[in-house]
């Protein structure tokens, strides 16, 4: 196989990407962004699917994807599994959609609003989804470099951060494709 340039490998674990979906029933994350032309993110999924040819090293610009990811979270519907905390990014809404990761199911759908409080955690600046839901009666939260992890309730107690102090942490959830966010803080 001659040396392929990196636009070159990218194109080529696309198209691989697009004949095996073509080929699958699924209707997961990789589908749609297979379907609706977000490269980046499907040949990311494809490749850590580890069904991929190997064409490394394969570089791939994360402010390129992030930018895919935003546009994908602003047109897709979003499902979280309850369990290991997979998304899944589908074209329409559906009923009883089973996480392919963990095959536990339903995933849970999230709307386009969100709840949000941001709390004081241990110094650092915590968002608290209340809306969204975890396993165990625990909730979402996120911290600084796209941190997912379940919180327990108990932390909505904590103090609220201030808008000086919580505005970088809502810019990046801006920029990672959270819209339409309702802040609950009181500033």
């Amino acid at each position: 196989m001659k040396k392929m340039s990196n636009k070159e490998k990218i194109n080529f674990l696309f198209n691989e990407a697009k004949q095996w979906t073509e080929n699958s029933n699924g209707d997961g994350s990789l589908e749609y962004a297979v379907k609706n032309n977000y490269k980046l993110h499907a040949v990311s999924l494809w490749v850590s699917s580890g069904c991929s040819s190997d064409v490394y090293p394969l570089k791939i610009s994360y402010r390129k994807e992030k930018q895919e990811i935003k546009s994908i979270l602003e047109n897709a519907e979003l499902y979280v599994c309850s369990k290991c905390n997979h998304h899944a990014f589908l074209e329409n809404e559906v009923e009883n959609y089973s996480c392919v990761s963990c095959l536990h199911g339903p995933m849970q759908y999230h709307g386009p609003r969100v709840e949000v409080v941001f709390k004081v955690f241990k110094g650092e600046i915590l968002a608290i989804f209340k809306n969204i839901k975890e396993k165990n009666n625990m909730l979402l939260s996120y911290r600084k470099n796209g941190q997912h992890a379940p919180c327990s309730k108990n932390l909505l107690k904590l103090k609220n951060a201030t808008l000086k102090n919580y505005k970088y942490l809502m810019a990046e959830l801006d920029a990672v494709g959270y819209k339409n966010l309702i802040v609950l803080n009181k500033n």
